[in-house]
């Protein structure tokens, strides 16, 4: 009887192993598959290879050291490295092959340069950059930050359809031109911060903006946007949204609403931006809408807003719920006691 328990018992040992190594084998195989399909068909759906040529990569840099006059026109600590062809330390060894200055360039995961390495981030904060930017930058599909804030680039941007993992773009205080286009970041779900302020940006606001739901910041201010504002309600991540000085037009719908972390709301400028006040979260603590056309009974859910503090509508046709509606707030332009502070 023991006998036959314990060959029972490894018969039931035997049998689970087995299930686990056919588990083991399934996800492999699927781990291939998917592989496999990856590099068939495109980089998490682009059209371009799976895997990139390092190589590539080092003409981007080699180009973008070019194009904006680094030899000539950056200060000598941020020419630190650059100026070769073979910029990024592909083998992984930074301590002995080190990246140009305000580049990070890494190998990574368990096939190298397949998918899993590239240029991390790159950043130049000189403000003597001066000249177009590479368009083969959008073969960077790992960047997670870009920060050129303050120099004197120029021309269209590059393809930024193509990143997937960037958090920080930055390009703010430029002088680059042309649209966004509608495909503008658009397969990026980890952006936090968007910051293309100050520039010389046309067209309409992409609609692509919609999807980026983790965004934190979204930065639109002093270009020549026109158009209306797409319905960003699905940014439930957003805190601040500056898009004053463009030249938006049309009304504004009851999306911000929904916007539970939106704090600071920046729309002056926008001469042709008309409607009724749009309803807002509790956490705003900032309006502006000086130089536009909103207009009308300010909503009375307006007076009982936790954390708002400024009101700024300067030029406004603004009606007040009761003349002191806004008398707690710091700063207003509307709805305060004869005689006092209207704006600081």
């Amino acid at each position: 009887m023991a006998v036959t328990t314990g060959f029972k018992n490894l018969i039931s040992v035997q049998k689970r192993s087995k299930k686990r190594d056919n588990q083991m084998l399934q996800k492999f195989l699927l781990l291939c598959f998917f592989a496999s399909v990856v590099s068939a068909e495109g980089y998490l759906g682009t059209e371009e290879k799976t895997y990139f040529d390092e190589h590539v990569l080092d003409k981007v840099l080699y180009d973008f050291y070019m194009n904006t006059k680094g030899p000539t026109n950056w200060p000598p600590p941020y020419r630190t490295r650059w100026g070769t062809m073979h910029s990024c330390a592909w083998d992984g060894r930074e301590n002995v092959n080190p990246a140009p200055f305000g580049t990070r360039c890494v190998n990574g995961g368990w096939n190298t340069l397949a998918t899993c390495g590239g240029l991390m981030y790159l950043e130049h904060l000189s403000g003597m950059a001066e000249g177009p930017m590479p368009e083969m930058l959008k073969a960077a599909k790992k960047l997670s930050r870009i920060c050129l804030h303050g120099n004197k680039l120029n021309g269209n941007i590059w393809n930024t359809s193509f990143h997937v993992f960037m958090h920080t773009l930055d390009i703010s205080s430029n002088r680059f031109t042309g649209s966004l286009g509608d495909d503008f970041m658009q397969r990026n779900t980890h952006s936090e911060t968007i910051n293309v302020g100050k520039n010389q940006f046309s067209g309409t606001l992409p609609r692509s903006l919609s999807y980026l739901t983790n965004t934190v910041a979204l930065l639109m201010n002093d270009n020549q946007f026109e158009g209306t504002i797409p319905n960003l309600g699905a940014l439930t991540k957003l805190s601040h949204l500056r898009l004053n000085n463009n030249r938006l037009s049309g009304t504004i719908g009851d999306w911000m609403s929904t916007m539970s972390r939106l704090a600071w709301v920046e729309l002056d400028d926008n001469p042709d931006l008309s409607g009724p006040f749009p309803p807002l979260p509790p956490s705003v603590s900032r309006f502006t809408a000086s130089g536009t056309k909103l207009s009308g009974m300010l909503p009375a859910s307006y007076g009982t807003l936790p954390k708002l503090r400024h009101f700024l509508c300067k030029g406004c046709d603004v009606q007040c719920p009761t003349p002191d509606f806004f008398a707690h707030l710091q700063v207003s332009t509307h709805c305060r006691p004869a005689g006092s502070r209207l704006w600081e």
